[in-house]
């Protein structure tokens, strides 16, 4: 019976983590000016790190350009739908904490991962 130790695996080569691309991805149309004031069920949520979604893909049938443009296209037309998601948050005279929805964007981030693989994330 024998053991195995760390030092029995093959050396795995490091993740590297390279960005493509970054922008900011705007509302398909213009919203209307809008003010929404945070409940104080909300603003507890404003102590804890805002939340960040990343979305792992496998490789597509199509090139990856297409891919990165057809989520563009998709997240644009989905911020017209929700502009809250495209707003700013703002704290006026008085304290009170609004989301002013302005069709400021947000950040869409391309990056690629070397010596990773989706199947090594479950």
């Amino acid at each position: 019976h024998s053991s195995l130790t760390k030092s029995n695996y093959p050396a795995m080569p490091s993740a590297t983590v390279n960005l493509v691309s970054k922008c900011t991805i705007f509302p398909s149309e213009k919203s209307s000016p809008n003010y929404l004031k945070l409940s104080v069920s909300d603003l507890p949520m404003l102590s804890v790190h805002y939340i960040q979604k990343g979305c792992l893909f496998t490789r597509p049938p199509f090139p990856i350009p297409q891919l990165i443009s057809l989520l563009k296209i998709n997240l644009s037309h989905t911020l017209t739908d929700f502009p809250p998601l495209a707003g700013r948050f703002v704290t006026d005279s008085d304290g009170y904490v609004y989301i002013n929805c302005n069709d400021d964007g947000v950040d869409f981030v391309h990056a690629t991962a070397t010596h990773i693989c989706i199947r090594d994330n479950g």
